[in-house]
């Protein structure tokens, strides 16, 4: 095992991981990562059970031990103590089971054939959410609202008019497929010519026309 660290909600976790599966791939060890913390602490306290090492800290542990593996598949740990002094081997090793949880260091990504949630998606989901906003009055206007999501006022009023779009359209935007290439099928800009028409029957006609267009 190998030393390493993430960092979660801007704290620093330690996790030891498989050297073996990072250089011959995941599959090859059960294990992959554990908590240094808690590995460490439960080595440090059966070091001063077995060797009555009372002082036994993090930063001491290099004087007491020389190696420590630990079979993931039976959750076995092996302490292989450092010999006392010159021309003396080491004793003989500590085994112990323990129960440690497991700390992905690796950050979990969607599989490619999974799919996106469309962009538009997301454009009429913060439409909704921003008219909240400016109902219970967290935001005054639509330049407030362009200074909080940190975008121009153009392009705030162009999220906003999403929300001119028939109900029934704005839930087939909020619910569309998964996208599973690199281009939308519909966006912002296509949707433009739908929401500058005032009719709600008019929009859903050319709405239709626009989810039978194949995308470019």
């Amino acid at each position: 095992m190998v030393p390493g660290y993430t960092k979660r909600n801007q704290a620093r976790v330690r996790y030891y991981t498989c050297a073996s599966a990072q250089k011959h791939g995941w599959k090859t060890c059960t294990s992959r990562t554990i908590s240094a913390e808690a590995i460490e602490q439960a080595v440090l306290e059966k070091l001063r059970c077995e060797l009555n090492a009372k002082n036994a800290e993090r930063a001491t542990l290099p004087q007491f031990v020389e190696r420590i593996t630990f079979d993931g598949k039976t959750s076995q740990v092996v302490i292989t103590r450092r010999a006392s002094g010159e021309g003396e081997s080491g004793q003989s090793p500590i085994s112990f089971q323990i129960t440690l949880n497991k700390l992905p260091p690796r950050r979990t990504r969607v599989k490619r054939h999974q799919g996106r949630m469309p962009r538009i998606s997301r454009l009429v989901a913060l439409a909704i959410r921003f008219e909240e906003l400016l109902e219970n009055g967290t935001a005054t206007d639509y330049a407030d609202l362009a200074r909080l999501g940190k975008v121009s006022r153009a392009r705030m009023t162009q999220i906003m008019n999403l929300l001119n779009l028939a109900p029934d359209i704005q839930e087939s935007l909020l619910f569309l497929p998964p996208v599973r290439s690199w281009r939308d099928a519909i966006s912002e800009r296509t949707c433009r010519p739908v929401v500058e028409e005032p009719c709600w029957e008019r929009q859903r006609k050319i709405f239709a026309q626009l989810l039978a267009t194949p995308a470019n």
